[in-house]
């Protein structure tokens, strides 16, 4: 069995801990500001705020993807059946709850 590489960086408790706090703030402050954002674009239907969503985050995701170099993970994902079923699956879920909230605040 081989030993784990070492990670230098790999954050202490005390770092993991602030970056957990920024981002849960980061995060309140963004949903509290999102329906603010939705009403503005009330007179755009809620279905083309959602498509606009998913088209846009397409190219994003594939930066972030690229970024953290995970694309053997996409593509393993991508080559099961199953796998590719259930992620297909919750992103109809996703975007379903997304029009609903889209709809919901315009």
């Amino acid at each position: 069995m081989k030993a784990a590489p070492d990670n230098p960086t790999q954050e202490t408790p005390q770092e993991q801990a602030r970056n957990g706090l920024i981002s849960a703030l980061i995060a309140y402050l963004l949903w509290g500001v999102l329906p603010v954002y939705f009403k503005v674009l009330e007179t755009v239907p809620a279905m083309e705020v959602l498509v606009h969503r998913i088209v846009w985050a397409v190219p994003f995701g594939a930066v972030i993807i690229m970024l953290r170099k995970q694309w053997p993970e996409v593509r393993a994902a991508f080559s099961h059946r199953k796998m590719l079923g259930m992620l297909m699956l919750s992103a109809l879920f996703i975007t379903g709850n997304w029009l609903v909230y889209i709809w919901a605040i315009v």
